[in-house]
């Protein structure tokens, strides 16, 4: 979001500070005590994590396999492998915005092997409200066939405005994130959240992809301008960056129903990722949050990865070569825990 998702391993292999910082074309930061090498910035190893029993389900194919990203400018779409920390390029989306000014702005990715590419761009009306409005695109992945990206327009309206406790709130760009519908569910929904305006709340919504009917669900009290990810466990998590200054960046989980948030534990390191946000994503996966951030003090977007269990934050890398990150989207099929990531779906 600019401002303005093989065979058991017996433990999870951390990737070596040298082969991290060349994928990457960054130094990583961070300080990890014995992570040096000669001529390299010191790194962050993930901490290992506990194996569950039980999973025998075979490799995860590639649409869970990957957080997919997008650039603003380029458009490219590429898949960032979080187990090596490397990214694929996939090539730009072909999609055809309404308007030549209109940019990736945020993205989600579904089950079925395919991105949901929401587009902004200024409101053609001199004076008009909402000053911005968005465009959703339907992106086919083709990732088990190897055919190219396909990108197909949709009727979803450029705003949608909705009455909560006697006022108007509007939602034309957001943040969004598929999650199961159940535990362990197939099913799946997408979530987005978003306000337009100065002091407007957050609306939390769902969309129906069949009829592009946006639901209203409840408004997201918590300040800031929120990105989401799902889980294949029925939950909806959100990224709130730096909504002012001194004020620190937040993690919390969403209730569906309410809005509510509940905050992620203290996050240790947490500063390392504050200051004022410029493009920013999130996705969860195998027990880590990552977080795509691009602040004004940053020429690219930087990688930073948070332990659900360890509410800590470390840097994977502090920018990111030629990429502006906005997007990034997980499939709720995507591994709960590194052990699921070694064995087979969750």
């Amino acid at each position: 979001m600019p401002s303005g998702r093989s065979p058991r391993l017996a433990s999870r292999s951390a990737p070596r500070c040298s082969s991290l910082v060349v994928a990457l074309g960054v130094a990583a930061l961070g300080g990890g005590a014995g992570c040096y090498e000669s001529g390299i910035a010191p790194c962050v190893h993930p901490d290992p994590l506990p194996l569950d029993a039980g999973l025998d389900a075979g490799p995860l194919p590639p649409v869970c396999r990957h957080i997919y990203v997008v650039d603003e400018q380029s458009t490219q779409l590429s898949a960032f492998d979080p187990m090596t920390g490397t990214f694929e390029d996939l090539g730009s989306l072909p999609c055809t915005p309404k308007a030549k000014s209109a940019r990736p702005f945020s993205m989600s990715i579904a089950r079925d092997d395919s991105a949901w590419v929401l587009y902004s761009y200024p409101n053609p009306d001199p004076g008009g409200m909402p000053t911005t409005l968005g465009e959703l695109f339907h992106v086919q992945l083709n990732s088990n066939t190897g055919q190219g990206l396909r990108c197909a327009s949709t009727p979803f309206a450029p705003s949608h405005t909705f009455v909560f406790d006697g006022a108007s709130h509007t939602i034309a760009t957001f943040g969004m994130g598929f999650s199961s519908d159940a535990p362990g569910s197939d099913a799946e929904t997408l979530y987005i959240v978003g306000a337009e305006g100065q002091n407007q709340q957050n609306v939390l919504a769902r969309v129906d992809l069949a009829t592009f009917e946006v639901v209203p669900l409840a408004l997201v009290r918590q300040v800031g301008s929120p990105e989401l990810t799902g889980t294949g466990q029925a939950e909806l998590w959100a990224f709130f960056p730096s909504p002012a200054m001194g004020v620190l960046p937040a993690i919390a989980q969403v209730d569906k129903a309410t809005g509510a948030t509940t905050a992620l534990a203290p996050i240790q390191n947490i500063q390392r990722i504050s200051g004022t946000p410029t493009a920013w994503a999130f996705a969860f996966w195998g027990g880590e949050f990552y977080v795509f951030l691009q602040r004004v003090s940053d020429v690219y977007s930087g990688v930073f990865r948070v332990g659900r269990a360890t509410a800590r934050l470390d840097v994977v890398a502090a920018q990111v070569r030629n990429r502006v990150i906005v997007g990034a989207g997980v499939s709720s099929c995507a591994p709960l825990t590194m052990a699921d990531a070694d064995g087979g779906m969750p």
